[in-house]
């Protein structure tokens, strides 16, 4: 069972990506070749990931969590919204910069409910099932787009499924 609210959004956008990089660099005890070698992701796309030139896929997370033996959570420094399960999340994928602007025009936004641990891999995760599925890539249209995400529902410990 999911008790449904809403909470505050967040909005990820260049400044998360900066982030992601950081902390990949502060976990890397290796060379940029040595990390495209041992994750099997081209040594051009790591370089672009670990200088923020480009938003890195949870595909390419997950590798490079695995070989820097951490967590894909810590490197996109998520924040857990509950330690039963999944949460029920809306992520709005947007060419705009400020929720004010996507109240304005919806015809050029995305919103969609995605189940996560957290806000930031709720926007990961229905970036990369769009992409491998429909094959839409959310900020092929503008680099600079915004997604913007909030939690609308968390599981209910002690109540069965209905």
């Amino acid at each position: 069972m999911i008790k449904i609210y809403s909470t505050d959004e967040i909005k990820i956008g260049y400044d998360f990506y900066v982030d992601i990089a950081m902390r990949i660099n502060k976990k890397r005890n290796m060379t940029l070749r040595e990390l495209s070698e041992k994750t099997g992701i081209k040594s051009y796309r790591i370089n672009n990931i670990i200088y923020a030139k480009t938003r890195v896929k949870l595909f390419e997370l997950t590798k490079i969590a695995e070989c820097l033996s951490t967590t894909v959570d810590y490197l996109i420094g998520a924040d857990i919204d509950s330690d039963t399960g999944q949460c029920l999340y809306t992520v709005t994928f947007s060419e705009y910069y400020s929720k004010d602007e996507v109240n304005t025009n919806p015809n050029k936004t995305l919103t969609m409910y995605q189940e996560a641990t957290s806000k930031e891999l709720a926007a990961l995760k229905l970036e990369q099932h769009l992409l491998d599925k429909y094959n839409i890539d959310v900020y092929k249209q503008n680099p600079l787009s915004r997604a913007f995400v909030r939690l609308v529902g968390i599981p209910v410990k002690g109540h069965a499924k209905m």
